[in-house]
């Protein structure tokens, strides 16, 4: 909660050119294919939603919910209300994203959509490598909405590509 809080007040008023958002796919309590019915809206699959101001990857707002049009729909919303202006958004493929976008930051926005293509052709079954990425193999790049010569052509970052920087210590002295 106390995470929550610290990130509502001070992630607010946040200048970026660009912002990245996805998604990272988890489940509560048991995998869908065990979901009781009743159970529908508060176990199973359940997706964190990610902001990302695409400079200074900093976390400018996130989300946990259901990948439906709904809680895609209430992520946008809390991004713009973070930002100032009007900064070139990238997402997936995932088509609610296009209208939960043009709802949030208006129908000028510019947004692109950026669809990687995995190889599948090797495919591992040992438990050290199961869980890596496989080889990107084609990028395709798609303008949702926006003046195309203004949106840029670099793709997002992928996992393997973050690096984080904590603070240091400072040394005794």
């Amino acid at each position: 909660m106390g995470c929550m809080e610290l990130h509502d007040r001070i992630m607010v008023g946040v200048r970026t050119e660009r912002l990245e958002l996805d998604e990272l796919c988890s489940f509560v309590g048991k995998k869908q294919k065990n979901v009781q019915r009743h159970e529908i809206n508060a176990k199973g699959d359940q997706y964190v939603f990610i902001g990302m101001a695409g400079t200074q990857k900093a976390v400018t707002s996130w989300g946990v919910g259901k990948r439906n049009a709904e809680s895609t729909m209430d992520f946008p919303h809390d991004l713009r209300s973070r930002v100032i202006g009007q900064p070139e958004i990238s997402t997936d493929g995932f088509h609610p994203y296009r209208v939960a976008i043009r709802d949030a930051f208006g129908p000028d926005a510019s947004h692109g959509v950026i669809v990687k293509t995995y190889s599948v052709t090797h495919l591992v079954k040992e438990a050290q490598g199961r869980y890596s990425p496989a080889a990107v193999v084609a990028v395709s790049r798609d303008v949702v909405s926006g003046d195309p010569s203004s949106t840029s052509q670099r793709p997002t970052l992928s996992a393997k590509t973050f690096r984080f920087a904590w603070p240091r210590a400072a040394s005794p002295g």
